[in-house]
């Protein structure tokens, strides 16, 4: 594709893993479906698929092990074949990451085994596997799913370290919903799918000619209240970061 001048842009989700090799016993609390933060049973001991040496591979590429403490919770427990939420009680406690989506509460967790961004030795592997996966396929971009559930730190940290690693100007877009929250945290480093715009098209669409159309921009990127200064401050945030690259 490159050689006949198109750019690669590879869809890039972080927020979760599964499929585990192993099952490993977690302390564990049971969460609230629709309100997060709630806990709903006492301290138990579950059994997950947290482990993840990947076997066939016998090291090859990275011999990072993931274990329990690389995630916060997970939505199975094999001791018991019950499905529901789980956080893990470890040293990061009992509550999820607070920087993230506050929708139910609080939206860390999604599916699967969800990666616990507070590790350090998580964002250090997550870091080195963006820069193989560069210097594997040579992409020129990344579709950043589920972002929202991811604290924006992380990807201001991850996206700079693989500009800096590469040399390069990757270019990144996330997939969410709450859109102008985003556009201030992540510093002009990201660009964002109009969802709202989107969201506002399908439901034109099922109204007919019963949707108002002179409301069809409200709340999108298209009429989103940035300052003024706000967006001075990022466009000069993304030139100077291009400059340096030069």
């Amino acid at each position: 594709m490159q050689n006949e001048g198109i750019q690669t842009i590879v869809d890039v989700v972080l927020n979760h893993k599964a499929g585990g090799d192993e099952v490993e016993k977690v302390m564990a609390v049971k969460i609230h479906e629709e309100a997060r933060n709630e806990i709903i049973s006492e301290p138990e001991e579950i059994e997950a698929f947290t482990k993840f040496h990947f076997p066939g591979r016998e090291g090859l590429y990275s011999d990072f092990i993931w274990d329990s403490q690389c995630f916060s919770g997970v939505d199975y427990n094999h001791l018991t074949k019950e499905t529901a939420i789980f956080k893990f009680l470890s040293e990061y406690g009992d509550q999820w990451d607070e920087t993230v989506n506050d929708e139910k509460g609080n939206y860390d967790y999604l599916l699967f085994c969800d990666i616990e961004f507070r590790n350090p030795a998580v964002y250090d592997e997550l870091a080195k596997w963006g820069k193989w996966y560069h210097d594997t396929i040579q992409f020129d971009g990344v579709r950043l799913d589920a972002v929202k559930h991811i604290p924006p730190k992380f990807f201001n940290e991850w996206l700079a370290s693989l500009r800096k690693e590469t040399g390069k100007e990757i270019f990144a877009v996330g997939k969410l919903d709450l859109l102008l929250k985003y556009i201030e945290v992540k510093e002009g480093n990201m660009t964002l799918f109009d969802s709202a715009l989107h969201a506002k098209l399908h439901e034109a669409s099922l109204q007919g000619s019963d949707f108002n159309m002179s409301s069809i921009l409200d709340d999108t990127l298209r009429l989103c209240p940035i300052r003024p200064l706000q967006l001075l401050i990022i466009m000069i945030h993304n030139l100077y970061r291009h400059w340096k690259l030069l």
